[in-house]
C-alpha cells in the first residue's frame, strides 16, 4: 500500500473505531494488532478496552488535526475532548472539558494496522484537572 492509502486506513480507523463501531475493525486492523503500548494484543482485547474508556468517558471525541507519513508509518496528531465526568485515578468527577493533545504512531502491515503507540500529554490533561498548578507564563 503507499502512503496516500495508509492515511486513509488511519483515518477510517480513528473517525470509525475509535468512536466506537467496530463493523470495520478487521478491514483496517491486522490480525496481528499491537496497541496501547504493548497493552493490547488483539483486535477483540482493543474493543474491549474502548468501550470501557467510552463507559468512563461517553463524549470522548478524537480530533485528527495532521498525519504525516513515510512507508509503513503514520503519524497524527490529535486533540481529545472529553469531559471529567468518572474521576481520574481516584479523584472525584471535576466535571470539566478537557483538551488533551495526543500525538501517535501506526505502523501499518498489510495495509492495516499492526501497531499502534500513543503519547498524551499528561502534565496538560493534569493542570486542567486541577491536580498541578500551571507552568509559568515565558517571558
Amino acid at each position: 500500500m503507499g502512503i496516500k492509502e495508509n492515511k486513509e486506513t488511519v483515518r477510517r480507523y480513528i473517525e470509525e473505531v475509535l468512536a466506537g463501531d467496530y463493523s470495520h475493525a478487521t478491514e483496517l486492523m491486522h490480525e496481528e494488532f499491537i496497541g496501547q503500548n504493548k497493552n493490547i494484543h488483539s483486535i477483540e482485547e482493543h474493543e474491549a478496552f474502548f468501550k470501557k474508556r467510552r463507559e468512563l468517558a461517553p463524549d470522548l471525541k478524537n480530533n485528527l488535526k495532521e498525519m504525516i507519513a513515510e512507508g509503513d508509518k503514520v503519524v497524527t496528531i490529535s486533540v481529545i475532548t472529553v469531559t471529567d465526568s468518572s474521576g481520574y485515578a481516584g479523584h472525584p468527577p471535576t466535571n470539566k472539558k478537557l483538551e488533551i493533545k495526543n500525538m501517535a504512531v501506526y505502523t501499518l502491515k498489510d495495509g492495516k494496522i499492526a501497531k499502534g503507540e500513543v503519547l498524551s500529554d499528561s502534565l496538560n490533561m493534569f493542570q486542567q484537572l486541577g491536580f498541578y498548578p500551571p507552568l509559568p507564563e515565558e517571558k
